[in-house]
């Protein structure tokens, strides 16, 4: 059985899956023709977080993944994604090692978002960490999805009076605003708990504005329900530099090496280009966006998280490659 909420699997739900939703909800109007409009974009801002490398035996993620158990009407289905654990446990590598992903573009019917829902809570399937992200233009989308939700708890625990959602479940629900930005509403099991025991953190993405405003404008504004005098953080370059040190040093990483210089430092790559695997070298300024000397400091962290399951890659390849060449 996989390891449940491992750390393999948060890295990816922080550094990588995450991170990409909240690029989609910056970069989007909500004009999506068909829900695999919305599966391609979230596929564009996956790769702009990390190469996925598909068409290889190391991709980063598998696209209707089969189920490893039945659902609903008795039948399996397919998973819109699966996040292989970069970094598997000790017991062995196994199909449930990872994140299983569900991805619902418009769809309040019940009988849909039950379904996509029991793929991920089906105690037979035994997920470590799955993800359900909902993004509508509904009035009353978030309600739906939360009915959903209900729903497909209530048909296992109808058979199974103890069950509970699983420890490792995520929902991110986004709502376009009409006339411009976002409203998300996020969800994490960190004890198995009822529908109704779930705790909600509610926030506004403001649209990015055009024109003259735009420079001044242009992050992406989160304002985050965590009680009283909590809102927006940001911080200038010192901060940055001395928050980047000090994960790198927690994660191990040499401070002289690409990965923690890549940040604040211009690093060439094989052809001679100031690029890494992120993008362009400094990230700070070119990949991460600096408006009057300052950033998020939650962006600013899913940068680092990134850099650090990069540099903990690095590690493993270069050990396995010494052990081979032993």
């Amino acid at each position: 059985m996989a390891t449940s909420n491992g750390t393999g699997e948060r890295s990816l739900i922080d550094g990588l899956i995450r991170p990409a939703i909240m690029k989609l909800v910056s970069e989007s109007e909500g004009m999506y023709r068909c829900e695999r409009d919305l599966h391609h974009h979230f596929t564009v801002c996956l790769a702009h977080v990390t190469s996925l490398e598909l068409g290889t035996p190391r991709r980063r993620v598998r696209m209707e993944e089969p189920t490893l158990a039945c659902y609903g009407s008795g039948r399996k289905g397919n998973l819109d994604y699966f996040f292989p654990s970069d970094q598997p446990s000790t017991i062995g590598y196994g199909p449930r090692e990872g994140v299983a992903v569900e991805l619902n573009y418009n769809y309040d019917g019940y009988s849909k978002i039950k379904k996509d829902m029991q793929k991920l809570i089906d105690p037979d399937s035994a997920y470590g960490n799955s993800l359900y992200f909902a993004y509508g233009t509904k009035r009353g989308f978030y309600k739906s999805v939360t009915s959903g939700i209900e729903r497909a708890f209530n048909e296992f625990a109808e058979a199974r009076p103890d069950f509970r959602l699983p420890l490792g479940l995520h929902v991110v629900v986004v709502e376009h605003v009409r006339g411009g930005g976002h409203v998300t509403h996020e969800s994490s099991v960190t004890a198995p708990c009822a529908p109704a025991e779930l705790s909600w953190v509610d926030a506004h993405v403001a649209p990015l504005l055009g024109g003259p405003a735009q420079a001044a404008n242009e992050e992406t504004h989160l304002i985050r329900d965590q009680g009283a005098g909590a809102g927006v953080r940001y911080i200038d370059r010192q901060a940055a530099e001395i928050l980047l040190q000090a994960e790198m040093e927690k994660a191990e990483i040499p401070l002289n090496s690409k990965t923690a210089r890549c940040m604040f430092e211009r690093t060439v790559d094989s052809h001679g280009q100031n690029r890494c695997k992120f993008g362009v070298t400094p990230l700070w300024g070119n990949e991460l966006k600096v408006v009057n000397g300052k950033v998020l400091r939650s962006e600013f962290m899913d940068w680092v998280q990134r850099l650090c399951c990069s540099g903990h890659a690095f590690q493993r390849a270069a050990r396995a490659s010494w052990a081979k060449s032993q």
